[in-house]
């Protein structure tokens, strides 16, 4: 591998961890608004921290069907990263020796057990469908003729072309068509 081909991967991966650490950040910046929102009802420092807490587990329990959900598709997520830089190979499904965006996708679900269609045409039909606004890291982003991973922060992983690769790239670089959740 040239260096700059070097670079170009681990720059992108870095691209990637970045983009899943906003997650945590959000949640931080909730509790810390949930803090605030009880210290201006007059509560005192303790009693909103104590609160705060209170409340986001609350939520966390609440939402624990959602947050596995996460986690799983997180998991997809953390897998398919790790074949960033590796070619584009138009039919392919080798995630080591190239794949095109629908086989890439199969392929990185296929670790998991998870049979999806080969075609990004057909993956439009796999799992259920979400909005955009509720896309979560694993979900597909379908375009026309095209499929990606979301990984977060307006960004998927995809096989890209054949000069790119598989890589990192803006999730509204067209118009999407569908986002489908599979776990």
């Amino acid at each position: 591998m040239r260096r700059e081909e070097y670079l170009y991967t681990l720059t992108e991966q870095i691209r990637c961890k970045m983009a899943r650490g906003t997650i945590e950040q959000e949640i931080n910046d909730h509790i810390e608004d949930q803090k605030a929102e009880f210290l201006s009802e007059g509560m005192s420092q303790t009693e909103a921290e104590e609160a705060a807490v209170a409340k986001a587990e609350a939520e966390a329990q609440a939402a624990e069907a959602a947050a596995q959900s996460v986690a799983s598709g997180q998991e997809v997520i953390d897998y398919a990263c790790q074949f960033i830089g590796n070619p584009y190979v138009w039919g392919g499904t080798s995630l080591t020796d190239g794949a095109d965006c629908s086989g890439f996708v199969q392929s990185v679900y296929a670790h998991f057990g998870i049979s999806l269609p080969r075609t990004s045409y057909e993956q439009r039909s796999a799992g259920y469908e979400v909005s955009y606004e509720d896309a979560q890291p694993g979900d597909l982003i379908l375009y026309e003729g095209h499929v990606g991973l979301y990984i977060g922060n307006d960004q998927i992983v995809n096989a890209m072309n054949e000069d790119q690769g598989i890589g990192i790239s803006s999730a509204t670089y067209t118009n999407i068509v569908a986002v489908r959740r599979i776990y």
